[in-house]
């Protein structure tokens, strides 16, 4: 969705994007976020017919804790002519090249 986003300029991209940020992480992780569920594949269109059709590998659980901070790593970035553009709302501080703190 990121990308859709930085390719199309659209921000229905990125807002679906912090929709899956802050409700479908969260939700897939159990309360105490020690351990994530298998079965929760928010930008899978379709599935097979048996209870594993899913197609999640044990990446999941190794890659669940990169959720948050890609996204906020990616909410503010620079236009070709050093614009700032700001992509998603999350609380976050970011210092522009120029020292500007944002």
């Amino acid at each position: 969705l990121r990308a859709a986003y930085e390719i199309t300029g659209e921000a229905a991209h990125f807002d679906r994007l912090e929709r899956v940020v802050f409700n479908a992480l969260p939700a897939a992780l159990w309360p105490d976020a020690t351990a994530n569920v298998y079965h929760h594949a928010s930008n899978q269109i379709e599935t097979g017919a048996d209870q594993y059709a899913y197609d999640l590998y044990y990446c999941c659980t190794a890659n669940v804790h990169q959720g948050w901070p890609k996204f906020v790593a990616g909410l503010v970035g620079l236009a070709e002519d050093d614009t700032p553009v700001v992509a998603g709302l999350a609380p976050s501080t970011t210092v522009l090249p120029d020292g500007t703190t944002l």
